[in-house]
C-alpha cells in the first residue's frame, strides 16, 4: 500500500512531472506486492521546517531523502562532496547553497532525522534515525566510471537513479537500519499525515495492508543486497518478458526485411552491370593490342621529310644561280688608261663621277643586310676622316713655311761679288762663288686649286727648256758643267 501527500505543488513544472512519475512507480511496486510505502513531497512547504527536500520515502526500517533532477545526459562527477557536477559538459545547479545533490542531502540529513524522530514520538535522547539519499534523474542518463568509484565510498548511503522507474528496485537494495520505522510506526505516521496533510491512500489490489510486521531480513540477505549494490548490478535494466511478440512488431520486422532484400537486390544488379561494362572494356583493349601497328604514320613522316629536302635543294639551286648572276655583273671590262691632259683637267670630276667599285662577293660569303652595310660604311668613313685629318696635320707641321720663290731682281741684290782665286787661267764666267744664289726659272707647271698633287705639264717644248738651261749661271764647281735644274721638293708644291 502507498500513502502519498504533496504538501504544495512544485514551482518547476519539470519537478512536478518527475514527482508524479516517482509516485506512479512506487504505486506500481506496491500494487505488485511491495512493502508499505509512505511518500511525502515538497517538504520545504512544511510550516516551520528548517530543511528543504523534494521528497521523503519511508519503508519498513528504511528512510530515504529524494533529490529530483529533471534533466538527462552524460553525468560526470569530478568530486562527490564538493564542487559542481557536470551534465553534458554543463555545471549542474546546486540546491540550498550546496554544490551538488550529494552535498545537499548531507546538509539536510540532521534536520530531517530530528523532525522524523519528533514525528515518531521519540525523546531527545533517542538515537538518530539513519537516513539515506538518492538523486533521481530523468531518462536517458549515463554515469561516468568515476561516479561509480565515488559511490562505493558512501557504503550505500547515497545512490544515483536512472529515472523514476528504477527507484523501487534501488530502494530494495538499500540498507534497512532504521529499526524505529516498523510496521506500527508507519501505520501511525500514515494516519497522522492523513489527518494533518490529507494524505491519500492507494490500496493494494491483491490484499489490504497488514499491520503486523513481517519477518525481518536476515543477516545474509542484507549482505547479499550490499554486494549486489557494490557490483553495480542494480543499475542493469530487467530483461524484457519472454513470449510471442505482438502482431504489429512482427509486421514491422517483416516490412523491414523486405526493404532490405529489395535494396540488396538493387545493389547486386548495379554490381553486375558494372562488371559487364568492365569486361567489355577489357575485351576492346585486348582486341586493340592484338591488331598490328599500321606503318602509315612512319611512311607519311618519311614522305614529308623527302618533300622538305627537295624544296630545300630547289632553293639552294636558285641561290646559286643568283650568286652567278651577281658575279657576272660585277666582273666588267677595265677601261683604257686616261691621258695626262684628261687626268690633269678633271681629276676631281672623275673621282666624283666614277661609280663606287665594290668587290665581287664570292659564293662562300653571305649577303649583308642594308642596315648592317650602312653601319659598316659609317664606321669606315669615320676612320678615313680621322686618318686624313692626322695626315694633313702632320704635313702642315713639316712644311709650315713652304719653299720661298724669289725674283731675279731680288737675287741680284743679295748675290755677293765673284771670288777670284789663284787659278786666273780659268775663265771667270765658268766659275762663280759657291755662295752665289742660282736663279731658277718659273715652275713648269701650275698647281691645281682643288687637288693636293699636280701632274707636271709635259707640253713644254724641248727648245725652250734648253734655252732656259743655258741662261742659268754656272755653279760653284771645278768642272765646267752646266747647272741642272733642281728637282722640286716631293712634299712641296711642284
Amino acid at each position: 500500500m502507498l500513502y502519498h501527500c504533496l504538501l504544495a505543488p512544485f514551482a518547476d513544472a519539470a519537478q512536478q512531472a518527475q514527482y508524479e512519475a516517482v509516485r506512479a512507480a512506487l504505486a506500481a511496486a506496491a500494487a505488485a506486492g511491495g512493502p508499505t510505502t509512505l511518500l511525502l513531497g515538497n517538504l520545504a512547504a512544511l510550516p516551520g521546517a528548517a530543511f528543504a527536500l523534494d521528497a521523503l520515502v519511508l519503508r519498513p526500517h528504511q528512510a530515504t531523502a529524494l533529490v529530483l533532477v529533471p534533466q538527462s545526459g552524460a553525468l560526470r562527477v569530478p568530486a562527490l562532496a564538493h564542487g559542481p557536477w557536470l551534465l553534458d559538459g554543463q555545471p549542474l545547479a546546486g540546491r540550498g547553497g550546496a554544490d551538488n545533490p550529494y552535498a545537499h542531502c548531507q546538509q539536510q540529513q540532521a534536520a530531517v532525522a530530528a523532525w522524523l524522530a519528533a514525528e515518531l514520538g521519540q525523546g531527545p535522547n533517542a538515537p538518530a534515525l539513519p537516513l539515506g539519499g538518492a538523486a533521481v534523474f530523468a531518462t536517458p542518463v549515463t554515469f561516468g566510471n568515476e561516479a561509480e568509484e565515488h559511490l562505493r565510498q558512501t557504503a550505500g548511503d547515497f545512490q544515483l537513479v536512472r529515472g523514476p522507474a528504477q527507484l523501487p528496485r534501488r530502494l530494495q537494495t538499500a540498507r534497512a537500519e532504521a529499526h524505529a520505522l516498523d510496521a506500527g510506526a508507519l501505520g501511525a505516521l500514515a494516519r497522522r499525515w492523513q489527518a494533518a496533510f490529507g494524505a491519500e491512500e492507494t490500496p493494494d489490489s491483491s490484499a489490504e495492508f497488514d499491520a503486523e510486521p513481517g519477518p525481518p531480513a536476515s543477516f545474509w540477505m542484507q549482505q547479499v543486497r550490499q554486494l549486489w549494490q557494490w557490483l553495480g548490478a542494480a543499475d542493469v535494466p530487467a530483461d524484457p518478458p519472454y513470449g510471442d511478440a505482438p502482431a504489429a512488431a512482427l509486421a514491422q520486422h517483416e516490412q523491414l526485411r523486405r526493404e532490405l532484400l529489395a535494396e540488396l537486390h538493387q545493389h547486386r544488379q548495379a554490381a553486375a552491370r558494372h562488371q559487364a561494362a568492365h569486361e567489355q572494356e577489357f575485351a576492346q583493349l585486348r582486341a586493340q593490342l592484338a591488331q598490328p601497328v599500321a606503318p602509315a604514320p612512319a611512311a607519311t613522316w618519311h614522305a614529308e621529310a623527302a618533300a622538305r629536302n627537295q624544296a630545300l635543294d630547289v632553293r639552294i639551286q636558285q641561290l646559286g644561280h643568283l650568286i652567278e648572276q651577281l658575279r657576272a655583273q660585277s666582273a666588267t671590262p677595265s677601261a683604257p688608261a686616261p691621258t695626262a691632259q684628261a687626268v690633269a683637267a678633271a681629276p676631281r670630276a672623275r673621282a666624283a663621277g666614277a661609280p663606287a667599285h665594290r668587290p665581287a662577293r664570292g659564293p662562300w660569303q653571305l649577303p649583308v643586310q642594308p642596315r648592317v652595310a650602312a653601319r659598316a660604311a659609317a664606321r669606315l668613313a669615320a676612320v678615313l676622316a680621322v686618318a686624313a685629318g692626322l695626315g694633313i696635320g702632320g704635313w702642315s707641321l713639316l712644311h709650315a713655311w713652304g719653299p720661298v720663290r724669289v725674283g731675279a731682281s731680288q737675287l741680284a741684290q743679295v748675290v755677293p761679288a765673284p771670288f777670284i782665286g789663284s787659278m786666273d787661267q780659268v775663265n771667270g764666267e765658268d766659275f762663280t762663288d759657291s755662295t752665289q744664289t742660282q736663279a731658277f726659272s718659273e715652275p713648269e707647271f701650275i698647281p691645281a686649286a682643288d687637288t693636293e698633287l699636280t701632274i707636271p705639264n709635259e707640253a713644254i717644248e724641248a727648245g725652250e727648256a734648253a734655252s732656259e738651261t743655258l741662261a742659268l749661271p754656272a755653279t760653284d764647281s771645278v768642272f765646267n758643267t752646266p747647272a741642272a735644274v733642281p728637282l722640286p721638293d716631293s712634299l712641296g708644291p711642284q
